[in-house]
């Protein structure tokens, strides 16, 4: 395999076509946008349902009433045991690895120089790890595309991606995540493993200097997606039948119905960590195009599409920051516990934080989050004196509802200063809330704040 990625765009585009652009100026982009055909998107109006044997009843409803354009089966099959061994195999629930698959995945690159597999078990997690760059779950296309057909999934068990450079530097150093694996997890939430799955992890070294930009991240995802691929052969190789669990999701069109198009914004930096777009296989590697090399330009997903793993997100917010975005011409106003809170970052590393904070303030939520995807950091918009009976200023349903999904799915937070936002209940369309919303320590620590003043 070479060393560089898979180019064009992995999706069977034959029943469309190709929208073609050509970037000469700066990076010399250029592009291949899938286009579905005009006669498929007439009319259509794409939702996601999910049937159990619950809800077979609305499910028959809902397939009698409207036209179903796909259908997503994903069939789950548990993993009880992880093993390393001489060869690749799983039977009766044990995944055996093959331990050789090291020279392979320190092979596929020049920038990798050294590759090690170990496994940390769901009873002995108390161990060190290096940065953590990804979290991978094992899923292969049995049948059809991404967003359609059949996959299988392996439940209870993970890949993760760690690594330093040959110097030590800890890959992506501005943002990392090395320490106590148990400690810097927060597990069970979007994009995290549960505190009982296994993880098969990789650490790699990659060559030295090249921590901080592209290649050298993309190498060690890639050297991730060698192994991966290995495993996903052999659960390709089970029959359905023998699943522990089915789900299905239909991507429906109901005429009549209003359009509604969900509008992701995801963080495409590309010095250090980058988003993939439409990976070979459910939330793979290879194949997929890192979304700074789509020169932004919107690609229209199917909700399926996405539920299957077509977003492969290789970033996100780290636990603690060095930056916070605050509007500071409101301190006046501000209730003891947001001052008690800004008064320890204004006094760096001679108060009792011990580090000097840098402020950005942008004035404009969906900026301000942006810039948090990309550095970390955290953002508050708090309530304040001037008017008591007005809780804050964002709104909490098409504000800080979304933005809080997006935040937490990052392995961030986000809260009221007492409550997390997403479990607010909503009592009218405008409502307003105050916000804290970023790295999650953070976000914790100012919230403790609010409830250490609420019970004094």
């Amino acid at each position: 395999m070479s060393n560089s990625l898979k180019q064009g765009f992995p999706r069977d585009i034959t029943a469309g076509g190709l929208l073609k652009i050509d970037i000469a100026e700066g990076k010399e982009i250029h592009l291949e946008i899938p286009v579905e055909p005009k006669e498929e998107m007439s009319g259509r109006a794409p939702s996601v349902l999910f049937r159990s044997d619950k809800q077979k009843e609305l499910y028959e409803d809902e397939a009698a009433a409207h036209s179903v354009r796909h259908v997503l089966k994903n069939c789950a099959f548990p993993v009880t045991e992880v093993r390393l061994g001489e060869r690749t195999s799983f039977e009766d629930g044990v995944l055996t690895v093959r331990k050789s698959l090291e020279a392979e995945a320190q092979g596929c690159n020049d920038l990798v120089k050294s590759a090690e597999l170990d496994i940390i078990y769901p009873d002995k997690q108390h161990v060190y790890t290096n940065s953590m760059m990804d979290v991978q779950p094992i899923a292969v296309k049995k049948e059809g595309m991404l967003g359609e057909g059949t996959t299988f999934e392996m439940t209870g068990v993970y890949m993760m991606l760690t690594g330093t450079d040959e110097a030590g530097l800890q890959i992506a150093d501005a943002n990392v995540s090395n320490g106590i694996y148990e400690e810097n997890v927060e597990f069970g939430r979007p994009g995290a493993p549960d505190r009982d799955a296994f993880i098969i992890r990789l650490n790699v070294t990659i060559q030295e200097g090249c921590g901080m930009e592209r290649p050298g991240p993309l190498a060690a995802h890639q050297a991730l997606d060698i192994i991966t691929q290995e495993l996903r052969e052999v659960l390709k190789e089970k029959d359905a039948s023998t699943a522990a669990a089915e789900r299905e999701y239909l991507d429906v069109e109901r005429q009549g119905a209003l359009r509604i198009l969900l509008v992701k914004e995801i963080m495409g930096q590309g010095a250090m960590h980058d988003n993939l777009i439409l990976p070979d296989e459910p939330c793979g590697f290879l194949g997929g195009r890192p979304n700074v090399d789509l020169g932004n330009v919107p690609v229209l997903l199917r909700p399926n599409e996405v539920l299957d793993g077509g977003i492969h997100a290789l970033t996100c917010i780290t636990p603690d920051t060095k930056e916070y975005a605050i509007n500071a011409s409101n301190s006046r106003h501000w209730y003891p516990p947001v001052k008690r809170y800004i008064d320890e970052l204004l006094a760096g590393r001679t108060g009792p934080r011990g580090k000097d904070y840098n402020t950005r303030w942008i004035a404009a939520l969906v900026a301000e989050i942006h810039r948090i995807l990309n550095r970390g950091g955290v953002f508050m918009y708090p309530a304040d004196q001037r008017n008591p009976a007005k809780p804050g200023h964002l709104r909490l349903l098409y504000e800080a509802n979304p933005m809080a999904m997006l935040i937490e799915q990052a392995g961030g937070a986000a809260t009221d200063g007492r409550q997390r936002i997403l479990d607010i209940q909503p009592t009218g369309l405008h409502q307003r809330v105050p916000l804290f919303i970023g790295a999650r320590e953070e976000v914790e620590r100012v919230t403790s704040y609010h409830l250490q003043a609420d019970q004094a």
